[in-house]
């Protein structure tokens, strides 16, 4: 199994605290991660370590082949990250949100209609996000996340849980399982962790910024 992710003694100083205290670790190619936590475990930060977001206080971290954040420009284009922050601008609809993201990747308007009923958006397409419930404004992030899906080789979602309904949290699971059977490289950190994440390769612990457990699921 290639190596898709690769950490040496990553650090991540957090104001006057560390996030990650020198953590080291290799997920290959296609493989699945449940990153599991409490709150302030260190999840977010690496995280946002994987994607370039952040830049690490010490160690390194190499992604796709790419040593970061430098070479953060080469793996966006390969990479999704669903954030615990929203994304979305909440005076523009569901439909500006969608045909904004589409544009940046370089996406056709005209795929938006599908893409709305596959989510089951139809009705909310000209809502703005504001108006939307919490539910809803999640469902938008899962959309938003598979424009363009076919391109991705790494996954990253931070808590996808909280706030979706049932319909929701079906999506969620559906599209995990076909992201699992296309092969691409997948992290959900939690620290509630749903039903999917039992179904996962392997299971990986923080605990106040290091390492507590690392094992294989299934």
């Amino acid at each position: 199994m290639s190596t898709a992710i690769q950490a040496e003694g990553l650090g991540k100083r957090l104001g006057s605290s560390w996030g990650l205290k020198g953590i080291s670790l290799k997920i290959g190619q296609g493989e699945s991660v449940a990153l599991l936590g409490p709150n302030g475990s260190g999840k977010s930060t690496l995280l946002k370590l994987i994607s370039g977001l952040m830049t690490p206080s010490r160690g390194e971290i190499r992604v796709l082949g790419s040593v970061l954040p430098g070479g953060r420009f080469r793996i966006r284009p390969r990479l999704r990250y669903l954030t615990h922050e929203s994304p979305l601008y909440p005076l523009l609809t569901v439909t500006e949100n969608l045909r904004l993201a589409a544009g940046i990747l370089g996406l056709p308007s005209g795929l938006l209609p599908g893409h709305l009923e596959r989510f089951r958006l139809e009705g909310y397409r000209d809502k703005r996000v504001s108006e939307l419930s919490e539910g809803f404004k999640r469902r938008v992030m899962l959309a938003r996340l598979a424009l363009g899906e076919e391109r991705a080789e790494i996954v990253l979602l931070d808590e996808p849980y909280p706030s979706l309904d049932q319909e929701g949290r079906r999506f969620l699971e559906d599209l995990v399982k076909r992201w699992r059977g296309e092969g691409k490289t997948l992290i959900m950190a939690s620290h509630e962790p749903g039903a999917i994440f039992h179904s996962l390769d392997r299971e990986i612990l923080l605990k106040e910024g290091g390492i507590e457990s690392d094992r294989r699921i299934t």
